[in-house]
């Protein structure tokens, strides 16, 4: 099976509260991932910092199964945020 991967971030340089914006869109995603009955796993929160600023990010895998065409899953985490996708 394929997997989906991408990376939910939070910018310093363009939003006030990068934590609260993170953990906002975490919390979205994981409830449409879950009601969609959607297989996923992601990283804890983790802060990367260079010069006065820093970002905030969490990585999300997804199995891609028959039920769910890439469209669909690309267009239910589009709903929360929009992302750079890979497959491996």
């Amino acid at each position: 099976m394929k997997t989906i991967i991408f990376d939910q971030i939070t910018d310093s340089r363009f939003i006030e509260n990068p934590e609260k914006e993170i953990d906002k869109i975490v919390s979205k995603l994981d409830i449409k991932l879950q009601k969609a009955g959607i297989d996923y796993e992601h990283t804890q929160k983790r802060k990367l910092y260079w010069d006065d600023d820093y970002q905030y990010r969490v990585s999300y895998s997804i199995i891609k199964t028959k039920e769910f065409t890439y469209k669909q899953l690309y267009g239910l985490v589009n709903t929360v945020k929009v992302v750079c996708y890979s497959i491996k």
